[in-house]
């Protein structure tokens, strides 16, 4: 028994999972998080004005300012797809892995 409990405390001794180098890369990941759901709110917004605008909800010379505003939006959204599209963080087609999970 006694070499069971002396097993234990080696492996929960060797390493402490408060270290900051941990806590940075969390709050990397919440900050990309956080940026990704703001781009998605960008482009979903966009794409209700533009429903909203072609189903006769309003016109979109009446509504200059939310027509600016959802351009705007539109042209964040744009910008950072065209970004990660260029970086290679949006992959068009993923084909091979629907095959494979089979979908």
């Amino acid at each position: 028994m006694a070499e069971q409990s002396h097993a234990g405390s080696e492996r929960r001794s060797s390493g402490d999972r408060r270290e900051g180098l941990r806590r940075q890369e969390d709050r990397a990941r919440f900050a990309r998080s956080i940026g990704a759901a703001l781009i998605a709110i960008c482009g979903g917004l966009v794409a209700l004005f533009v429903f909203l605008g072609v189903i006769g909800a309003f016109h979109f010379g009446q509504a200059a300012a939310a027509s600016g505003a959802a351009l705007a939006l539109g042209a964040v959204w744009f910008a950072v797809f065209f970004f990660r599209l260029r970086a290679g963080g949006v992959q068009l087609a993923q084909r091979s892995d629907r095959e494979r999970r089979g979908y």
